[in-house]
């Protein structure tokens, strides 16, 4: 499979067919799913014998992802539920190695010594995921735009400035140049380069880089700038699509390098001002929605149901309450919810909750569906930079288990 329109649009066909056909059960909330007993009405009468048969308890829900991440044979589970596993590796552009070998970028000799190391003081206030990020965006730029000839990066959504600081340091022959739409933020990341030349005594200098107040869509559509990178680490949001219809509308954007998150702060409406989901005409021509549910689902992956419960716990604990009639409860504060009876434990002062049991646990069916829907909002990205004449490609830039969103869009201008 080539990387061109159609084959991406194939792909993205196949996700909106696996996508309409679960959309009544990803498109529900895990306490819709219990408070309005939709156990009984969407979810697969096959698996519910099976789960209901079998008492599917948490042990098994990691079992079921774990076998579903070393992606191994789903023999002991019902047919339809063997193919909606498989279908979720089928269609994930993080699992099947297809995908892998033809949707990304794989001509850019990158090996690992050309990763570079921020300096020590340039860590301040960034935990380890961040400082992986930083570092293998700011190398993986730095090796493209020097390929390219590029010279001029503009951070959007800068923040704190982590990714602005470091690109400016490691990249000392290039401006660079943060924008956030925050006053706090670009003050603060003004504060923080300055305590870090205070502190290393004025070795570590940032005269190469300025923070500017604004909102992306009205400062990068000026045409008369030099030509430029336009970048982001975890744009939220629409931030991303508004970057990606910028490079496609401003001719001297000559590179985009885009890493998004925080897809559940997508809108679904699309014009000639408004860029969010969907960005392709295949999926615009189609009418194709998400809803707010598996936009948020989509935030998820299927490691998380492994590494930490308790995001999505929370939520099945809450709905058991509210299927036995019991809305207004107060759970204590800062208690990690390990278990149904350490939850009723934390309320058991304010609320009477004897005798209530906890029903079937089925958050990884709909965790394990999460990458297909990641896969389909990055595949729109790619397939609207596609139809719009651009060479685009997907990297890999950070460690999945470090950051999960670990995608990046890369795409360049030829002429």
């Amino acid at each position: 499979m080539k990387n061109d329109l159609k084959n991406v649009a194939e792909v993205i066909s196949k996700c909106v067919a696996f996508i309409n056909s679960y959309r009544e059960f990803l498109g529900c909330h895990i306490v819709e799913f219990y408070e309005k007993n939709l156990w009984n009405t969407v979810f697969p009468h096959e698996w519910r014998s099976y789960f209901e048969e079998t008492c599917f308890n948490e042990e098994m829900a990691n079992d079921l992802v774990l076998k579903f991440l070393e992606e191994k044979d789903f023999k002991d589970f019902p047919e339809t539920l063997r193919i909606y596993l498989k279908t979720c590796l089928d269609l994930s552009i993080f699992h099947n190695p297809e995908y892998q070998k033809d949707l990304f970028e794989t001509s850019i000799p990158y090996p690992q010594k050309y990763e570079k190391k921020i300096p020590e003081l340039l860590k301040v206030g960034m935990n380890d995921k961040k400082i992986h990020e930083v570092s293998k965006l700011c190398s993986f730029l730095d090796f493209i735009s020097k390929d390219l000839d590029l010279d001029f990066v503009i951070d959007v959504g800068c923040g704190k400035g982590y990714l602005t600081s470091a690109l400016a340091l490691l990249m000392r022959e290039s401006r660079i140049v943060g924008f956030d739409y925050s006053s706090t933020q670009i003050s603060g990341a003004i504060g923080r380069c300055d305590l870090i030349t205070k502190k290393s005594r004025g070795k570590l200098q940032f005269d190469n880089l300025c923070f500017k107040e604004s909102f992306v869509d009205k400062v990068l559509l000026n045409k008369e700038q030099q030509p430029f990178v336009l970048t982001s680490l975890h744009s939220c949001g629409n931030l991303s699509s508004t970057m990606i219809a910028t490079f496609c509308e401003n001719s001297n954007c000559k590179m985009l390098l885009n890493v998004g998150c925080c897809y559940n702060m997508l809108t679904e409406k699309h014009d000639n001002e408004n860029f969010g989901f969907p960005l392709s005409s295949v999926l615009i021509n189609a009418g194709f929605s998400l809803g707010s549910r598996m936009k948020n689902l989509a935030c998820h992956f299927p490691e998380s149901i492994l590494d930490s419960k308790e995001e999505i716990t929370k939520h099945h604990y809450r709905a058991m309450l509210q299927r036995k009639g019991i809305e207004d409860v107060k759970v204590e504060r800062n208690r990690t919810h390990k278990t149904w009876g350490d939850y009723l434990k934390s309320i058991s002062k304010s609320t009477n909750v004897s005798g209530i049991t906890d029903d079937h646990d089925v958050e990884a069916d709909f965790v394990v569906s999460s990458s297909v829907l990641e896969s389909l909002i990055i595949l729109d990205r790619l397939l609207y930079l596609l139809e719009n004449g651009h060479d685009a490609k997907l990297v890999n830039i950070f460690d999945r288990a470090v950051s999960p969103r670990c995608i990046a869009i890369l795409a360049h201008k030829t002429k």
